[in-house]
């Protein structure tokens, strides 16, 4: 909905501050997997959004044993060792678990979900990011450089890499990638 004309948030910003929140039998619940839109516009705005949070939740992917709870009750047999190359396929995602079939092995679930001709999920890594991130490409070069070092990259690595974009740029890219849960920070101490 907001597109570069649509002026949708000032919009929504003017509805909420001049009527909205005055309405005592109105509440006002931004939700979506636009994770990146709703931190940096709600979230984090300086504007007319500034200080009206009441309530934030952040949803957060299964668990590993909440994952083969999952499994279980959707009559989907494994074993343990089957339940963690689940988790990290499709990583703890109800959505995507919910598509497995219980007639199939592991593999051939992967190969029907993602490489027969009409698989549901063939490009969903494509959709997720175009729906998820303005300037998509950025965000799709980050995971490309890090997929070629298994261990991760630190920022100076991947801005050295040539491949992504510089400066506050990938900054703002890292950010929004960790917020969405695609990546994780890690201290150097950690590592």
């Amino acid at each position: 909905m907001d597109t570069a004309r649509s002026d949708f948030k000032s919009a929504l910003d003017w509805f909420w501050n001049s009527w909205g929140s005055s309405q005592k039998d109105l509440l006002l619940i931004v939700c979506g997997s636009a994770t990146s839109w709703i931190i940096n516009n709600i979230v984090k705005d300086t504007g007319g959004f500034y200080n009206r949070l009441t309530r934030q939740i952040r949803l957060m992917p299964f668990t590993l044993n909440e994952c083969e709870q999952l499994l279980q009750s959707n009559g989907i047999k494994m074993t343990r060792r089957q339940v963690v190359e689940c988790y990290m396929i499709f990583g703890g995602i109800p959505y995507y678990l919910n598509y497995l079939n219980p007639s199939y092995s592991l593999a051939q679930n992967v190969d029907m979900l993602f490489f027969k001709e009409n698989a549901p999920l063939k490009f969903e890594f494509t959709q997720l990011f175009k729906a998820l991130f303005k300037n998509n490409g950025n965000y799709t070069d980050i995971v490309r450089a890090m997929y070629k070092k298994q261990a991760g990259l630190t920022r100076a690595e991947l801005a050295a890499s040539g491949k992504t974009v510089q400066g506050k740029e990938l900054t703002r890219c890292l950010e929004d990638m960790e917020q969405c849960g695609f990546i994780r920070k890690a201290c150097s101490r950690d590592l």
